[in-house]
C-alpha cells in the first residue's frame, strides 16, 4: 500500500500500474483505465498528488477485492 503521507507524482502512478498489472494481468485494462482517467484529470486541471493517490487507492481495492 501507498504511505499516504507521500505525494505521489503522475510517474509514480505509472510505474506502479506497470506493476500491478504484470501482477494482475487479468486487470490489465481496468488498471490502464485508472491511469489515463488520473492523467486526464491531471490535464484538466486537477491535482496531481490527489488524482494519482484516487487512482492508486482505486488499483489496490480493485485488485485486493478480486482476489
Amino acid at each position: 500500500m501507498i504511505n499516504k503521507l507521500n505525494t505521489m507524482t503522475l510517474q509514480e502512478l505509472k510505474i506502479k500500474s506497470i506493476e500491478l498489472a504484470k501482477q494482475h494481468p487479468h486487470y490489465e485494462d481496468q488498471i490502464r483505465d485508472l491511469f489515463f482517467l488520473a492523467q486526464d484529470e491531471i490535464d484538466d486541471g486537477g491535482s496531481e498528488s490527489h488524482e494519482c493517490e484516487l487512482a492508486i487507492s482505486d488499483m489496490e481495492s480493485l485488485v485486493m477485492d478480486g482476489e
